[in-house]
């Protein structure tokens, strides 16, 4: 059994900002895999399961808020029984260049609030991630300010593909497993 939890925060006023990515390529998965779903539970929304390959899969969408993502994953982890190996998060990344994608098996927070309330909550830094670049903010901007702000037009041009991409790391790691899949989605 795998669980994909895709990282973003709820509420109205922070559909479509660069923070929810996490959020837009889980429905990106959801529907490329037909799930069922949603039901309410691990203090988020969940589909699934359904079988990809040998394995069921569920996707998670925490409702949380990014920083207290690691309640609503460890309550799943708990009640799947899962290893959190066996968890893909998928997030935002300020580090990473707009469109690039970056997938981990293990490691640091590298800054992340999600990612560390999520390493926090399990106890360990060996969960998969796939980290989705939305680049730096060349204003004097704050950093908060600019990832909860919505895509810029330009942005919005390279979306749809930048979803597909992610949306296909994900199926990698879902199909080939972690090692295999950072060899062909990091090279690219």
């Amino acid at each position: 059994m795998k669980l994909v939890a895709g990282l973003g925060n709820p509420g109205l006023e922070y559909a479509w900002t660069r923070h929810n990515l996490g959020w837009l390529v889980a429905d990106q998965v959801i529907s490329r895999l037909h799930l069922k779903g949603p039901l309410n539970r691990f203090h988020g929304l969940l589909w699934g399961p359904c079988r990809v390959g040998s394995d069921s899969l569920f996707v998670l969408k925490p409702l949380t808020y990014m920083n207290l993502s690691g309640k609503s994953v460890l309550a799943a982890v708990r009640e799947l029984n899962l290893p959190p190996e066996e968890c893909l998060i998928v997030v935002d990344d300020v580090a990473l260049p707009f469109g690039t994608l970056r997938l981990r098996a293990s490691g640091s927070a590298g800054g992340h609030n999600g990612i560390a309330s999520i390493l926090g909550a399990l106890q360990t830094l060996h969960v998969p991630r796939l980290r989705c670049g939305i680049g730096r903010p060349v204003q004097a901007k704050g950093l908060a300010d600019y990832v909860t702000d919505r895509f810029d037009s330009e942005e919005q041009k390279q979306l749809d593909p930048f979803l597909e991409k992610a949306a296909d790391a994900v199926m990698l790691w879902l199909r080939l497993g972690i090692d295999r899949a950072m060899n062909r989605v990091n090279a690219g």
